[in-house]
């Protein structure tokens, strides 16, 4: 219940005052299984995310997403506010309620996140509750990023999945750079582990970002986004 209402406290104790845009982004990606017996197992997504600031530590983030799976001929869409407090150490702690829909079911997600960044590293942390039409559980996830420079970064990813009968572990290399007028591009290669099968996969991504920060202080919590083609083969 906490998570579900952190949320729009955090806008509700915000200074009542006009709101600027400071990070957001519209991107395109792909993603796909590579090894053999994957049988072309791919998915395309179209992300957007905005965050909004009341200039002070309070602040508000709008995520949107819709994913097809081109194997299965099938699809989601994501909707996720999260409200969060920036500290001026550079940490910022939020919460974040939202909705996933295939399909054939719908998702009701809520949960904590924390953001730390210090020097050229930075942190971000997860962990969520997923309730289902006919499938509950938890998801949770960390993410480790090193700056190169201004332009490039790298990284690693794991996430973990928990839902009824259906577990999924997943680990990925991360890379990003930054290209003129805001364009960024993204890679991802990694294995996931779906009912004690692996399969190692690989996803690129573009990117327009905007506002004075260049992006949103958190990640993407779609569910869609964990799983590196459908699912889990089963989830839709």
């Amino acid at each position: 219940m906490r998570a579900t209402l952190l949320p729009l406290f955090l806008m509700a104790a915000a200074p009542a005052q006009a709101f600027e845009v400071t990070g957001g982004s519209i991107g395109l990606s792909h993603s796909t299984l590579t090894s053999d017996e994957s049988n072309n197992t791919s998915k395309n997504s179209i992300t957007g995310q905005v965050e909004l600031g009341f200039g002070g530590p309070v602040g508000v983030q709008i995520d949107a997403a819709k994913t097809n799976y081109n194997h299965y001929d099938q699809g989601s869409k994501h909707l996720m506010l999260h409200g969060f407090y920036r500290f001026a150490s550079g940490t910022a702690v939020g919460a974040f309620i939202g909705r996933d829909e295939t399909d054939y079911q719908s998702f009701d997600v809520k949960g904590l996140e924390f953001d730390h960044s210090f020097g050229q590293w930075s942190l971000e942390a997860y962990i969520s509750q997923v309730s289902g039409d006919w499938m509950d559980g938890d998801v949770l996830g960390l993410r480790v990023d090193y700056s190169l420079n201004e332009l490039a970064q790298i990284g690693l990813r794991y996430d973990d999945s928990s839902m009824h009968w259906s577990y999924l572990e997943r680990i990925a290399i991360t890379a990003s750079y930054t290209l003129p007028h805001g364009i960024v591009v993204s890679g991802e290669f990694g294995t996931s582990e779906y009912e004690g099968q692996k399969d190692p996969f690989a996803s690129l991504g573009v990117a327009y970002h905007f506002g004075k920060n260049g992006k949103t202080t958190f990640g993407s919590r779609n569910l869609s986004d964990i799983y590196p083609t459908v699912w889990g083969g089963g989830l839709g």
